[in-house]
């Protein structure tokens, strides 16, 4: 109840749900009134975070089609392959130098802390000041790099455990993971398009959460990375059925923002001061070095060149919350029975918890500066009405961001009229008035968030209940992932001139 009375405030202060769960569980647990009884080593725990992270991940990739993640790989790819290398690289300094781990630990705690939690970077994407470009790095880097570091720890761990070493089977639990995730989603969707299978409009939303639950389960069986499996299950269910995907939402984010918050309050609850300063100051500067120094730098040298603006840069380097999945991880790395392994798991869980409050709180401010600069951009034009000319043919035309073509069918009146229909929340309503603005097509939006006439006469025009949903010319077409086809397509431009 206290989430959802404060949800509204959250998203437009630094007051954040997270940290609030996170301190009740503090207060509930061993910091305070000692209510509920957890240690780091109940398999609740980890359960919890494992739940929760697999939900986001599933959700997360369902927002994101094939076509829209070939065409942004470029940044995230660098990200990845380059920034992640040398972020484990600088947690393993900072850990060697200051608080005396071997070599070994250090990268194995590097490797712990290198994803960028997809939980906590969903905030940030969902926030329309953010540029486009900054918020797919983020989504991308966050989706994939979960199930990259898994097999990274997972021989490290072997590695401190003077354990056998199996890289080959790291790899191929990794590729039987994708495999899971494409393969599932596809079979689905091929018998329910058989002429007696077929879903109906209310269990299209159970067909996703259906999906996923199917994939979860059988990612035990032959022991795949269940993170690529949830990620590339709803990249492919969004690909091949954009619809069960928008459906999706209506299920998937209460039940991960469910599991987000239930795994908060009981990670607060295993925490206590003296369990999270246990190696004194030293460990306080080596978190400190672990979310100032060493992702900035190695995604400051990763992203060089990029394109980026200085501040788009900064924010990519500065929003890599550290979460559910390092959380994970280190829950496995003490369960392994690593000689040091509490000791580790106390300086890991102090790098998360002030990264949670740190990164739950500042998304907003960062979304505020990207609003800032634009407002600074628009402010030496004079214009009677900021809000309805700023999609308008004329502003795009002088801004110079339209084709000569589309320039000369606005001057003549030729484009049909573009309707959307959004809510504020909605990441899929983002991406579509993003790329309208990109393409530069002016469009009228109508948010349909509070008033139940104007979304009933969206459902009466278009036949569907989500948002957006977007008209050319007095027709409907669908929503951001049929948009987008049209443009790749190149039939965009056709169904401008002649609806």
């Amino acid at each position: 109840m206290i989430a959802v009375l404060l949800s509204e405030r959250a998203n437009r202060t630094v007051l954040s749900t997270s940290v609030i769960f996170l301190f009740a569980g503090f207060i509930l647990g061993r910091g305070a009134l000692g209510a509920v009884d957890l240690s780091a080593g109940d398999d609740v725990v980890e359960k919890f975070a494992e739940l929760a992270l697999f939900a986001i991940l599933f959700v997360d990739g369902a927002q994101l089609p094939l076509n829209e993640l070939t065409r942004a790989w470029r940044l995230p790819g660098r990200a990845l392959l380059l920034g992640m290398p040398l972020t484990i690289g600088g947690i393993a300094l900072a850990g060697h130098f200051l608080l005396g781990m071997t070599w070994t630990e250090g990268l194995l705690v590097g490797a712990i802390l290198s994803p960028t939690d997809p939980v906590f970077v969903t905030a940030i994407l969902e926030r329309e000041a953010v540029p486009l470009r900054l918020r797919r790095l983020l989504g991308v880097e966050s989706g994939l790099n979960d199930g990259i570091a898994l097999p990274v720890v997972m021989v490290l761990l072997a590695l401190a455990g003077d354990r056998e070493v199996h890289p080959a089977r790291a790899i191929l639990e990794a590729a039987l993971g994708i495999v899971l995730g494409v393969c599932v989603p596809a079979f689905f969707l091929w018998f329910e398009k058989r002429p007696f299978l077929a879903a109906s409009k209310t269990y299209q939303p159970l067909g996703g959460l259906a999906i996923a639950i199917v994939l979860f389960g059988l990612s035990y069986i032959p022991h795949a990375n269940e993170f690529l499996a949830a990620f590339a299950g709803g990249i492919t269910l969004v690909t091949l059925r954009p619809e069960f995907a928008s459906s999706l939402r209506q299920i998937g984010l209460p039940v991960a923002e469910t599991l987000k918050l239930a795994t908060l309050l009981v990670f607060g609850a295993i925490l206590s001061l003296p369990f999270l300063f246990a190696t004194g100051l030293l460990g306080v500067g080596f978190a400190l070095a672990a979310l100032l120094a060493a992702r900035p730098l190695a995604l400051v040298f990763a992203l060089f060149g990029g394109g980026l603006s200085k501040k788009e840069w900064f924010a990519a380097a500065w929003f890599g919350p550290k979460g559910f999945a390092s959380l994970l991880y280190a829950l496995l790395m003490l369960h392994a029975g690593v000689a040091r392994g509490v000791w580790l798991f106390q300086a890991i869980a102090l790098v998360i918890t002030l990264s949670i409050i740190a990164h739950s709180s500042t998304d907003v401010a960062v979304a505020r500066i990207f609003r800032e600069e634009e407002r600074k951009r628009e402010r030496p034009r004079k214009r009677k009405s900021p809000a309805a000319e700023l999609h308008s043919p004329a502003d795009l035309c002088r801004r110079g961001s339209v084709s000569s073509y589309r320039r000369k069918s606005m001057e003549k009146g030729f484009m049909s009229e573009v309707i959307i229909y959004t809510t504020p929340y909605c990441p899929y309503c983002v991406r579509a008035k993003s790329l309208l603005k990109q393409r530069g097509i002016p469009y009228r939006e109508i948010d349909v968030s509070a008033d139940d006439n104007l979304r009933e006469r969206m459902v009466a025009q278009s036949g569907r209940r989500t948002v957006p949903q977007i008209f050319i010319g007095g027709n409907p077409i669908g929503g951001f992932t049929e948009l987008a086809a049209l443009e790749n397509s190149g039939a965009l431009d056709d169904l401008l001139q002649s609806a």
